[in-house]
């Protein structure tokens, strides 16, 4: 597959074993994966590249998920936001859809849960 036909992806989340987890779970599949482990580099990256999907974690230390949310500035009519989180009460949940993100998906998950989310919200 040509690099134009890879979907890309942001996995923002503070924690560097979770980011190098799902770098591992993607790797044999066709999608470009940038990290950030904080929200304002998370920013940074928006500046440089446009992102099919945003894989988002709420709690990171300084700046949030819905930080990211309320911050971010891009066509979010072209990338998917999917919040990853450990913690996510009803509340939570209805901020961050106000917010426009379009699912979320609980922690812990495997590689099936992971690829079938992608599936789902990247269609071909």
């Amino acid at each position: 597959m040509s690099e134009k036909n890879l979907r890309t992806i942001l996995v923002v989340d503070d924690e560097e074993r979770f980011l190098n987890s799902i770098r591992r779970m993607l790797f044999d599949y066709p999608f470009d994966i940038d990290t950030a482990p904080s929200v304002d580099i998370a920013l940074e990256y928006l500046t440089k590249k446009t992102y099919d999907m945003i894989l988002l974690d709420y709690a990171m230390p300084k700046k949030t998920g819905l930080d990211f949310m309320k911050e971010a500035k891009w066509d979010r009519s072209l990338t998917k936001v999917i919040l990853i989180t450990g913690h996510l009460s009803p509340s939570l949940a209805d901020e961050f859809y106000s917010l426009g993100i379009d699912g979320y998906m609980g922690k812990p998950f495997t590689q099936e849960d992971l690829l079938g989310l992608l599936e789902y919200h990247l269609p071909k």
